[in-house]
């Protein structure tokens, strides 16, 4: 449980809710195609290195939901912040309508991962949903995994999901 609940997160979980505003850099700018790709593979990593570091350990057995909960909770967060620095770096100017569709995708594909995970109330029922491939909470996590997939293949390849 803990190793898809983790998946999810660098998945994306990368930005998940909140960022559906548009902001002032969501416009084509004089950035290029490749700075943008350097400065995406730099917040991808520093994303990935906060993710590892947060610390999924428990003192019980099976940990309790509310202890996956505030993991969850602390993955989403970093996540969206992740998906605010991607928007600020700027959109390159030919690529701007492809761009702003991958981290829309990947913000919306967040909010639905962690709209779904707010529906659960215990670890059981955590558990059931990730063993299941068609479960809305797998869903939505593979909506997140297609949305990096896509920013990766344009050329951020530290952003997972290759």
């Amino acid at each position: 449980m803990n190793k898809r609940l983790i998946g999810l997160s660098v998945a994306g979980i990368l930005a998940l809710s909140g960022m559906t505003a548009c902001s002032k850099s969501e416009t084509a700018s004089n950035i290029s195609k490749e700075d943008f790709i350097t400065k995406t593979n730099e917040i991808c990593k520093s994303t990935i290195d906060q993710i590892d570091a947060v610390d999924t350990s428990s003192s019980d057995a099976e940990p309790t939901f509310e202890q996956v909960d505030k993991v969850f909770g602390d993955l989403i967060n970093i996540q969206r912040e992740a998906v605010k620095k991607i928007r600020a770096v700027g959109l390159p100017k030919d690529d701007a309508k492809e761009i702003k569709a991958m981290v829309d995708d990947l913000d919306k594909a967040t909010t639905e991962t962690k709209s779904e995970f707010d529906k659960l109330n215990s670890v059981d029922e955590l558990e059931k949903a990730f063993d299941d491939d068609q479960s809305p909470i797998n869903v939505a996590g593979d909506k997140v995994d297609a949305a990096l997939k896509r920013l990766n293949q344009y050329g951020a390849t530290e952003c997972g999901a290759s």
